[in-house]
C-alpha cells in the first residue's frame, strides 16, 4: 500500500512539472510575439514612405495668418484671440529675410460691402509673407534659393542647388492653362536629391483658374534641407498658403476667402 501511494505522488509531481513547463512555454511563446509586433510597428513609424504620406494628407490649419483682411463670422475667430506672443512672422527688411516676432496693428471695419461681416486686418511692420505658430521653424535671418521657375506645368521642372547638393522640382499632372479642367484635375510636385526621390511636397486636386506658384525656398527649420512655401488657392477667390518642412511629419495651410 505504501509503495502504491508513492507510485501515486510520483505521477501526480510529474504531471503538475509538465503543466508548469507548457504554461511556461506558452507565456514565453506570448511575450516573444508581443516583442516581434513591437519592432514591426517600429519598423513602420520609421518608414520615410509613412511620413511622406502622412505629411500629404494632414495639412493643418489654424497655424498660419496672412497679412490680409479677414470676415468675422463669430467672436472667437477674431485675430485678437488667435494670436499671441508665440507667433512669428516671415519677413523682409531690407534685403534680408528673418523669421522672428515684429510689431503689426489690428484694423477692425464694422462691415465689409460684400459680405456684410465685420473684418479684421493684420498691417505688419514689414513686407510680411506669413504670420504663424509653427514650433519646427527657427527664429533667426534665413537666406533665399533664387527660383527660376515658380509655376511648373507637367513634365516641367526647376533646378537649384543647397547645402553642397543638387535638387530639382517635378510637376505632373493637370497644366494650369487647360480651361476643361478647370475646378478639378491632379497635380504633384515631386523633390529629387542629387536625381532620387526625397518626397512629394505637394499634391492637389481642386483648381478655379488658379495655379500652384513656388513663393519662397530656405531652411525654416535649420536641418540643412530645403523648406518650401506655396501659394496655392484652390479657387480664383481664395488666397491659400501652404508651408512644408523637411522635418515636420505634416504640412501647415492658411487660407482667407475674399468671394463677392
Amino acid at each position: 500500500m505504501q509503495k502504491l501511494s508513492t507510485l501515486l505522488s510520483i505521477a501526480i509531481l510529474l504531471t503538475f512539472t509538465q503543466c508548469n513547463s507548457t504554461s511556461n512555454s506558452a507565456i514565453n511563446n506570448s511575450e516573444l510575439d508581443t516583442t516581434a509586433q513591437r519592432v514591426d510597428s517600429i519598423a513602420l513609424t520609421e518608414n520615410p514612405r509613412g511620413i511622406e504620406e502622412n505629411q500629404l494628407d494632414s495639412l493643418v490649419e489654424g497655424h498660419i495668418l496672412l497679412p490680409a483682411s479677414y470676415r468675422i463670422w463669430e467672436q472667437s475667430e477674431s485675430i485678437s484671440n488667435i494670436m499671441d506672443s508665440t507667433w512669428l512672422a516671415l519677413y523682409k527688411k531690407g534685403d534680408q529675410f528673418f523669421i522672428g516676432k515684429i510689431k503689426y496693428k489690428i484694423e477692425h471695419a464694422a462691415e465689409e460691402p460684400c459680405s456684410g461681416l465685420p473684418t479684421e486686418t493684420i498691417l505688419p511692420e514689414y513686407r510680411t509673407y506669413a504670420f504663424f505658430n509653427v514650433q519646427e521653424m527657427k527664429a533667426g535671418a534665413i537666406d533665399s534659393i533664387s527660383i527660376q521657375n515658380p509655376v511648373l506645368n507637367p513634365n516641367e521642372s526647376s533646378s537649384f542647388s543647397f547645402n553642397g547638393k543638387q535638387y530639382s522640382i517635378k510637376a505632373s499632372g493637370r497644366a494650369f492653362d487647360d480651361r476643361e479642367k478647370n475646378g478639378a484635375g491632379f497635380y504633384k510636385l515631386e523633390l529629387y536629391e542629387d536625381n532620387r526621390l526625397s518626397r512629394v511636397i505637394l499634391q492637389q486636386d481642386q483648381y478655379n483658374d488658379t495655379h500652384t506658384e513656388i513663393q519662397f525656398i530656405s531652411d525654416f527649420d535649420k536641418d540643412g534641407k530645403p523648406d518650401f512655401i506655396f501659394s496655392s488657392p484652390r479657387d480664383y477667390e481664395e488666397e491659400r498658403v501652404i508651408i512644408n518642412l523637411s522635418n515636420s511629419p505634416y504640412a501647415f495651410e492658411g487660407s482667407r476667402q475674399f468671394d463677392c
